[in-house]
C-alpha cells in the first residue's frame, strides 16, 4: 500500500501487517540483502528509510485509514472489519519529510514494490515479497501522463512481475481528462481507477 504511511501498531491492522522476517528491525544493516536496510515494515520512497509512519502520517492519517478499509483484522471484536479478508499489507510511505518532491517519492516507493517482487521472482520465493496488488492513494493534481512519464511506466513494470495496480481518481470535482490528474490518466492496461 503506497500512501502517506501506516500505523503499524494500529490494533486492528496490527494482525495484517507484512512483516519482512529476514531482516532484523533498527540494526542499521540490510539483513536479507534486498538492498533496503532495515525494511521489516515495508519502506518510505520518500525518505529512503524504513520508517513507514511518522508525524506527518498521524496528522494526515489517511493510510492508516485506507489500510482499514483494505484489511482490518475481523472477528475481534474492534472497530471494522476489512474488505480483503486475509489479506497482507506492506506500508510504503511515499512522502518525503525532509524537502524532496512527491513525485520522487511515489517513484522510489513503486520501484520498491517492484523490486521486491522481482526479487521474490528471481530467488526462487526465498527473498522478496509475493506482491500482487498495489494500492495508491496518491496523485498530482492537474497532471498529464507527459508531464510524469515514470509513473505510467511503473504501472508496466509492476505489471511486468506479476502487480496490479489500483488507485482512486482526485478528490477535486472536475473533468480529469481537461484539467490533468495523475495517474488517473496514465493508460496501463494493469492499473484500475475507481472514481465518483
Amino acid at each position: 500500500m503506497i500512501d502517506d504511511g501506516l500505523d503499524t501498531s494500529h490494533p486492528v491492522i496490527k494482525p495484517v501487517i507484512w512483516m519482512n522476517r529476514g531482516e532484523i528491525p533498527r540494526n542499521g544493516l540490510d539483513d536479507d540483502g534486498n538492498g533496503y536496510t532495515d525494511d521489516f515494515y515495508g519502506w518510505n520512497g520518500g525518505d529512503s528509510s524504513a520508517e513507514v509512519f511518522n508525524k506527518e502520517s498521524v496528522f494526515y492519517g489517511h493510510g492508516t485509514s485506507v489500510a482499514g478499509v483494505l484489511g482490518a483484522a475481523t472477528d475481534n471484536g474492534i472497530g471494522i472489519a476489512g474488505v480483503a479478508y486475509n489479506a497482507k499489507i506492506m506500508p510504503v510511505l511515499c512522502y518525503a519529510s525532509k524537502g524532496i518532491s512527491s513525485d520522487l517519492g511515489v517513484i522510489r516507493s513503486m520501484l520498491y514494490v517492484y523490486r521486491q517482487k522481482k526479487l521474490w521472482l528471481t530467488t526462487n520465493k526465498q527473498k522478496g515479497i509475493n506482491a500482487v496488488v498495489v494500492n495508491m492513494s496518491v496523485g498530482l493534481d492537474a497532471t498529464f501522463p507527459n508531464e510524469t512519464p515514470m509513473w505510467c511506466e511503473l504501472f508496466d513494470s509492476l505489471k511486468s512481475v506479476g502487480i496490479m495496480s489500483v488507485s482512486a481518481t482526485t478528490n477535486a470535482d472536475n473533468n480529469v481528462e481537461l484539467v490533468g490528474d495523475i495517474p488517473s490518466l496514465c493508460p496501463s492496461d494493469a492499473y484500475i481507477v475507481t472514481g465518483k
